[in-house]
């Protein structure tokens, strides 16, 4: 079974993950992203909107199915992951295609659940059937095993140029191209974690959302957190 791996946010807290390029948040059918440059991207039904200085762009993907997820992280190589198509497309900062990858034709072998943008032409790959961790070179068409399978929860992946991290019960794991893993322990109590951004996330206990940064070893209460920001 497949998922939709999208990474909420909650808006009032989004100044303490300021240093993450990618805000995205989740409402009905709608996302809002924003890259590193501060232009702002909405998904509706099929569409992609772009609205930065030099005004507003649009991209439709009508024959794609239901966008999984969306890395505004380098605004050059804009990544749309479609799972129920297994199918990649990369844009350019215009908007304009680059070139699309059908992992079904290409790559028969997997059925990816998550795919990013890493380095320039190179894409990470969580496939769905081995729980496998793989290092697409897009420029050289060699899709390259790093991982032993790997336990996740559903919204619980996050990556960046260098790392690829996901939480497995207590722990917060990396992984980079050369198949090199990290692993940072959180021993407290949580109800649910709410968002994930790599080195740091927002949970939930008795009802209050907290921020915890794997890092520091730092829990923030965030006081201002409104019930209605996620939905």
């Amino acid at each position: 079974m497949k998922f939709v791996l999208f990474t909420l946010m909650v808006l009032s807290i989004t100044t303490i993950c300021a240093q993450q390029p990618i805000v995205l948040n989740k409402s009905n059918n709608e996302v809002f992203a924003i890259d590193h440059l501060q232009h702002q991207y909405t998904v509706t039904t099929e569409t992609l909107t772009k609205n930065d200085n030099e005004g507003t762009k649009t991209y439709q993907y009508p024959f794609f199915g239901q966008l999984s997820h969306l890395d505004v992280r380098n605004p050059l190589e804009i990544v749309l992951f479609f799972d129920e198509s297994n199918q990649m497309i990369v844009l350019d900062n215009n908007l304009s295609e680059k070139f699309i990858v059908n992992f079904t034709i290409e790559y028969p072998e997997i059925d990816p659940i998550y795919v990013a943008s890493a380095a320039k032409n190179f894409y990470w790959v969580v496939d769905g059937l081995s729980k496998q961790i793989y290092y697409l070179d897009y420029r050289n068409r060699k899709l390259r095993l790093i991982s032993n399978p790997i336990r996740f929860q559903n919204h619980l992946i996050f990556s960046d140029a260098n790392w690829l991290y996901w939480i497995d019960d207590n722990k917060v794991m990396q992984i980079n191209k050369y198949g090199v893993t990290k692993e940072y322990s959180f021993n407290f109590f949580y109800q649910k974690i709410i968002s994930f951004t790599g080195n740091q996330f927002i949970f939930e206990r008795d009802g209050m959302r907290y921020s915890y940064n794997i890092q520091s070893e730092k829990e923030i209460l965030l006081e201002d957190f409104n019930e209605g920001d996620i939905k």
